[in-house]
C-alpha cells in the first residue's frame, strides 16, 4: 500500500490522469481518511492527500511512485516508467508467444 503525502505527484490527480495502469500498477482500492473505502475505484476518482492506496504491481515501481514529487522530475519519472513498462509488456507477451 501507499500513503499519499502532501506534495507527492499523485495528490490531486484522478486515476486516469495519474496513468498508473500504464506503469503496470493497478489501484485495487482507496482507503480515505476517516476509514471510508472505495473498492475498484473508477478512473475519474480523485486521489487526495492522506489517502492510502491499495496497489498491485512490481514493488520497485510502487516504491518509486511513493517517492515521486509533484514537479517536472515527477512527470519525467512517470514518462520513463511508462516507456519501461511498455518494453516489459512486449517482452512478456513475446515470451508467451502472443
Amino acid at each position: 500500500d501507499l500513503r499519499v503525502q502532501p506534495g507527492e505527484w499523485l495528490a490531486g490527480r484522478t486515476l486516469a490522469a495519474a496513468g498508473l495502469s500504464k506503469e503496470g500498477i493497478l489501484v485495487l482500492g482507496i482507503e480515505c481518511p476517516g476509514g471510508q473505502f472505495i473498492g475498484a475505484p473508477a478512473q475519474d476518482t480523485e486521489i487526495r492527500e492522506c489517502d492510502r492506496l491499495l496497489l498491485y504491481g512490481r514493488t520497485p515501481r510502487i516504491a518509486e511512485i511513493d517517492r515521486r514529487q509533484s514537479d517536472g522530475d515527477g512527470e519525467r519519472s512517470h514518462h520513463a516508467a511508462v516507456t519501461q513498462q511498455e518494453r516489459i509488456s512486449h517482452q512478456e507477451r513475446s515470451a508467451a508467444g502472443r
